[in-house]
Formats: C-alpha cells, structure tokens, sequence
C-alpha cells in the first residue's frame, strides 16, 4: 500500500462512467467530486470526456486531490485537455510488471467480457480502469465507486454491451468488493442527491457554474450556467419519464 499525499486525507474513490452521461448528472458530478474534495478524499478517474471530466474538472487541487489515469500521453489532447502533473500512465509510470498484472487480471477474471476482442489500444484504455479502481499498487483499493450507465449497471452480472467501457470499472469494483453507486440507477441517484442536499454548505456555487465541461453534449463548450436551461430541461424530461413508467 502506497501513503496518501496530504494528512487527514480519507482515502480513494474511483468517479467514472459513461461517455454520454446526460448534461444534468454531469453537473451532479462536479458537485460530488467538490463535496469529496472538501471532505478529504481522492478522486480517481480516466481524463475521459463526460463523466470523468466532470468530476476531475472542478477540483480545486487535482494535484493532492486526484490520480488519473490514461493510456498514453497523447490521451489528454484527444479528450480536449492538456498532459499534466497527477496524470498517471500505466505502463511508463508504474512499470510493466504491474501493468502486465492489470491485464491478467482482466483476463482471468473476465472483467471485460469481451477482451478477446479488443484491440491493443482498447485493451491500454481498459487496463487504466483497474488502477482506477485498485490504485497505483493494484491493492489500495477505492472507498466506492460513483458512475453512470444508461443501465444502471451496479453488479458484475448486470454488465453487458450497453453498459460500454465503464463496465470494466463497475466488474473490477464488484468484483474486489468496492460499492458501486451508478447514477443510472433511481436509488443510487436519490441516494446521492440526498447526499448533495445535506453538504450543500461545501459546494462553491460560484466556481461550479463556471465550469466549462468537457461533453459531447457541450459542442459549443458553455458554462454550468449557461447549460441550466438544457439541464432543467433533462431534469423535466426525467420526471415525466418517471411519471409514464408508474
């Protein structure tokens, strides 16, 4: 086990997911990711569009406050941000003993159920995902994982296809008994949102409303605050979903 970077710190948890996670559970992300700041933790996530970026964006020390980790160093750029100092990659970084045993942990626990398949670049791109959740030694693991999935996906056995690359992360953390609170699923999402409402006094709504979020759904690269009528409207939208369902 590795020490931590600052006294008084909690411990890990891994912010993740889908790379069309939806504008208004973005912003409940950033919200997440200041609250756990505040209260001592660190994030670990993958530099991603979407809901990494929504979590590893708005922290205000990402170089105590977070470990990310990436394929190679040209990621960043892809992904609309810059190479920088608490960005990990595997297998320049770690060594290649422990990147190896990233894959074979994959492998032989099939926690990407089709790896077989998957391309060299893929496979670097999934391999991040279990340091993401199992830390620079591939033993710290993290407190709990935060994701979301249009499935809701919680469980190895409920990942499949539809789930996407976050699954990797949700198998791993299920697998080495790391909760899993995935945003896609109505309880975890209340669950959380309850969460936000009882530590609001943490949020810097000034900061957070400024952030401009990496998305595919922020083409045009708008604030917070200039998305909220788009982020009200998914919130609408959601309740009359809701509605239908019952």
């Amino acid at each position: 086990m590795y020490k931590v970077p600052f006294k008084g710190c909690k411990g890990f948890y891994s912010g993740v997911g889908s790379r069309e996670t939806p504008l208004h559970i973005l912003y409940m992300m950033s919200k997440l990711a200041i609250i756990f700041e505040k209260k001592g933790y660190i994030l670990r996530s993958g530099c991603a569009v979407g809901a990494d970026a929504a979590f590893e964006d708005i922290l205000e020390k990402p170089h105590l406050s977070a470990e990310i980790y990436i394929p190679n160093v040209a990621f960043p750029l892809k992904m609309g941000t810059n190479m920088k100092n608490h960005y990990i990659v595997p297998k320049d970084n770690l060594g290649k003993n422990l990147y190896h045993e990233a894959m074979m942990l994959i492998h032989s626990k099939d926690i990407h159920k089709g790896w077989k398949y998957c391309k060299p670049f893929v496979m670097d791109l999934h391999n991040r995902n279990m340091f993401q959740v199992l830390g620079k030694d591939l033993i710290t693991r993290s407190k709990f994982t935060i994701c979301y999935t249009k499935n809701g996906a919680k469980k190895y056995e409920e990942t499949d296809r539809s789930t996407g690359g976050t699954a990797t992360a949700i198998n791993a953390s299920d697998l080495h008994k790391v909760d899993v609170f995935n945003l896609g699923n109505e309880e975890d999402y209340k669950r959380l949102n309850k969460f936000i409402q009882d530590n609001e006094n943490l949020i810097d709504y000034g900061r957070l409303n400024n952030m401009v979020v990496r998305s595919d759904f922020n083409p045009d690269k708008l604030t917070y605050e200039e998305l909220m009528p788009k982020i009200k409207l998914e919130l609408i939208n959601k309740k009359s979903r809701k509605k239908t369902i019952r």
